[in-house]
């Protein structure tokens, strides 16, 4: 759940960005924070606890706000796989 509020709390930021430089900063300190916290989740889900699809989920969600970070970075490639991956 605290990945999804600093993933929120970021495209908040986005849309504030376009007037303040620092805003742009905060915005991908928020996606990193996101990214720590997802990852968190999806070590949680490898556990023989999880279910195949929890676990295939986590992967997914990992992916996609991965490649949300490197939207942002401007690190199109990396981007791109990850979205797919997510996909």
């Amino acid at each position: 759940m605290m990945s999804e509020r600093a993933w929120s709390y970021a495209m908040q930021l986005r849309q504030e960005a376009n007037t303040e430089p620092r805003k742009k900063f905060h915005l991908v300190s928020r996606l990193r924070k996101a990214t720590s916290y997802a990852l968190q989740l999806q070590s949680l889900c490898e556990s023989s606890k999880c279910d195949a699809r929890s676990k295939l989920e986590a992967k997914a969600y990992v992916a996609w706000i991965t490649g949300s970070l490197q939207f942002e970075l401007q690190l199109w490639r990396p981007a791109m796989e990850n979205l797919k991956k997510a996909q």
